[in-house]
């Protein structure tokens, strides 16, 4: 009988092993659990993974911290680049002219056109089914970068951009695919390290977006990190700088209609009536007509009598007065290589002969599929301007939604000054009678334009102009251009009843008709004061006007005292 309860008690006592085991497991397993709630994962990102990289001819591609996917192979013994890719991400002033197949590149003060055929030959284009590669020897050639390239697994690092917010590790640290310290480790930091800040809105406030110098980007901790000056203080061009021409005043510039030769011939009667403080005369005298054609009727005397009163003269391109009547005709003009060339060529011979300081390009009919040749035609023409030391200067709308696509940033940066055309708000076929340049419209478009090109860049245009709106009983809307004097004139003869509206910086006046209303929203000096006082505040490169001769005298003054 001991014996059994001797055994019994042998078995029970390993009962409650067998069950404290199972407690201590249980615990530990609730304990490691927490644990991994509660601790920083240590899984590793695979970097193949991270780079998409599924067959050994396959490199990965890092381009400013943005990983681009099937961008680039090595095919051969050569690196090559997608040339899609190498347009979009790595070179965005490479341009396919596809009508001649033709590639072509420009840098400050070079440009240079390519055919297929020659690349192909020279092996600085490869071809691969239906996608076309640039080698990397050829990009580096043509292009502001730098490129490093890794092994194991095969990836490139391609840096573009050298002025970036930076940042430095206080202490060690790790970047992360997401930001979260529960997402997998992509890279170490060590302290000291300097690392790029990229822009990313998921981020949240605990971490950091960032680049490491090996081209790997996600997210670190925000306690890891300082703020440190920016990047890009030393860097020196691999292609040459974007170098500008300045006047040593504020602009002043007056753009002078003349759409035919014998308008040339009244430049002396329009000085005359009181014109003080100008520098710049933009008289509009190059007509785009179509493809490497154009129609010039600059006039010699005109440039003598503008640089005996010591006024520069730049000569205006426009896609108005010519044959080129529509935005497809404005496209079918510049999309070709030849073509650009030989309208560039035309007019560069003309500005040299006459000894014309500058050019002023205004193409108002570029619409979003034409934008590429367009940029591309400003690139090629500011080559030419710099080497010659040619004034180059771009009249661009106020900034709107629609037409960001006309990249102000890249007019800022190939051209001397851009002239944001501040007018045309309220015009012949608007809905509802208004301003033609309320000081809103013009604040507004100045800011706006601030966010992608340098205050000491932009030229705000002012209009010598308005219209006579008159709105039906019946909600009809027709208007018709007045000049500064006609407009007085009338709402003196009228006897309209005129008020100073602050809202929109103007006098208007009124008058009932016996079919409905009729409006003006005046400019004169009180207004065009307002506005020289906007260009003054936001520190802009200067004035000009649209145009000369619809002015009164009185208006001169204002300006000149407004840049001083």
């Amino acid at each position: 009988m001991a014996k059994k309860k001797r055994k019994k008690k042998k078995q029970d006592s390993y009962v409650r092993f067998i069950w404290i085991l199972i407690a201590l497991a249980a615990a530990a397993a609730v304990i490691s659990l927490c644990l991994q709630k509660l601790l920083p994962s240590r899984e590793r990102q695979d970097t193949a993974a991270y780079f998409s990289i599924t067959d050994g001819n396959k490199l990965g591609l890092s381009v400013d911290g943005t990983v681009v996917e099937d961008g680039a192979r090595l095919i051969g013994d050569s690196v090559c680049v997608s040339l899609d890719t190498a347009m979009t991400t790595i070179n965005r002033r490479l341009y396919l002219d596809e009508s001649e197949g033709r590639l072509c590149v420009t840098t400050p003060t070079v440009f240079r056109s390519f055919t297929y055929d020659e690349l192909v030959s020279s092996g600085d284009m490869i071809r691969e089914g239906d996608t076309r590669y640039l080698t990397l020897a050829f990009l580096e050639t043509w292009t502001d970068m730098t490129c490093t390239r890794y092994e194991d697994p095969g990836y490139l690092f391609i840096r573009t951009d050298f002025k970036y917010e930076q940042v430095s590790a206080v202490k060690d640290g790790v970047i992360r695919v997401r930001p979260t310290d529960k997402a997998a480790i992509l890279c170490d930091v060590t302290a000291g390290e300097t690392l790029q800040v990229l822009e990313r809105e998921d981020a949240g406030e605990d971490f950091t977006a960032v680049c490491s110098d090996s081209g790997l980007a996600g997210y670190i901790r925000r306690e890891t990190v300082t703020a440190v000056a920016p990047a890009g203080a030393d860097h020196v061009s691999t292609i040459g700088e974007y170098t500008s021409l300045k006047l040593d005043d504020k602009v002043n510039m007056a753009f002078y209609m003349t759409n035919n030769a014998q308008m040339n011939a009244t430049l002396q009667d329009k000085l005359d009536r009181g014109v003080t403080g100008i520098n710049v005369v933009a008289p509009t005298w190059f007509f785009l007509d179509g493809p490497s054609s154009i129609t010039s009727i600059c006039d010699q005397a005109f440039v003598d009598t503008c640089h005996a009163a010591g006024y520069q003269v730049w000569a205006l391109l426009n896609d108005i007065d010519g044959q080129a009547a529509s935005t497809a005709d404005t496209l079918n003009a510049l999309k070709g290589t030849t073509s650009r060339q030989a309208i560039i060529a035309d007019m560069i011979r003309t500005v040299t002969a006459m000894g014309i300081d500058g050019i002023n390009v205004d193409l108002e009919r570029v619409s979003e599929e034409g934008a590429p040749a367009y940029l591309e035609f400003l690139r090629e023409l500011s080559v030419e301007c710099r080497n010659r030391g040619l004034f180059l200067s771009v009249d661009t709308y106020v900034p709107m939604n629609y037409s960001l696509y006309l990249d102000r940033e890249e007019q800022g940066t190939v051209a001397d000054y851009v002239v944001i055309m501040c007018y045309d708000e309220h015009y012949a076929g608007s809905a509802e009678a208004g301003s033609v340049a309320s000081i809103g419209f013009m604040e507004n478009g100045i800011q706006r334009t601030l966010r992608e090109v340098p205050a000491d860049k932009i030229v705000a245009a002012v209009p010598f102009y308005t219209r006579l709106w008159e709105t039906t009983d019946t909600g009809a809307v027709s208007s018709r251009i007045l000049s500064m004097s006609e407009a007085a004139d009338y709402i003196r003869d009228n006897n309209m009843e005129v008020y100073w509206d602050e809202n929109v910086g103007q006098y208007v006046a009124e008058r009932m008709t016996e079919t409905g209303t009729e409006q003006i929203w005046q400019e004169e000096a009180r207004s065009i004061g307002e506005k020289m006082a906007l260009i003054r505040e936001f520190n802009l490169a200067g004035a000009a006007q649209w145009r000369m001769g619809e002015e009164t005298p009185d208006i001169w003054p204002v300006i000149e005292a407004g840049l001083s």
